[in-house]
């Protein structure tokens, strides 16, 4: 053997590296060893252990809240779902309109700026009525204040008020839920809810008779 050549390539009688030879005794030591050891029986709950481990964890609200407002999602639109919003929005468009109208003014306000008042008289001969009121363009349609008063002798319906001069259109609200037209009345004109609105022309002089 050559004493001069290093140490980690001097060799045993087998011909292999002393290096070497240490690392196949170690694996056979602990091959051995692992032989040797007892077998042991698992845990009972280790089955239920490892699934409870791998179950997916319960999200807070507020990261599934979060979740739900980041995921996309797609609508669907029908115009058949639309068709009562869409009347609900068209009423409120005309209930606007018919209220700022020109000829749609508020007797109240035009008391208050200090215009000329002329008595008129509103009559209706409907027997069979429980209850009837005047409503138009000077109460803004609307009944409370302006019911009329039965004349039993006559079965007629009367009401007598003051009305600024000009054009002003009205109906009779039978029972609270029929809309009637003025049978007298010269002039007429429908709505935009399906009613027919007389017209009266208010002038000077101290009362007019419908």
């Amino acid at each position: 053997m050559n004493k001069n050549l290093p140490d980690n390539f001097k060799t045993d009688i087998s011909g292999k590296d002393l290096n070497e030879q240490d690392k196949m005794e170690e694996l056979l030591h602990l091959t051995r060893m692992l032989r040797d050891m007892p077998d042991h029986e698992p845990p009972p709950n280790l089955a239920d252990t490892v699934l409870r481990s791998l179950k997916p964890k319960k999200l807070s609200v507020w990261r599934r809240l979060y979740l739900w407002a980041v995921s996309p999602r797609s609508i669907t639109i029908s115009p058949v779902k639309l068709m009562p919003a869409a009347a609900v929005s068209l009423g409120l468009i005309l209930f606007v309109l018919f209220n700022t109208l020109p000829g749609h003014k508020n007797l109240l306000s035009e008391n208050e700026r200090g215009e000329d008042l002329v008595p008129v008289t509103f009559i209706l001969h409907y027997p069979q009525a429980q209850a009837v009121s005047v409503i138009g363009s000077f109460n803004r349609w609307n009944p409370a204040g302006f019911e009329m008063r039965k004349e039993k002798e006559k079965d007629f319906w009367v009401l007598e008020i003051k009305l600024p001069k000009g054009r002003h259109e009205y109906a009779f609200l039978v029972n609270d839920k029929e809309v009637v037209a003025d049978p007298n009345a010269a002039f007429r004109k429908p709505d935009l809810f399906g009613n027919t609105n007389s017209i009266i022309f208010v002038s000077d002089g101290h009362e007019n008779s419908i």
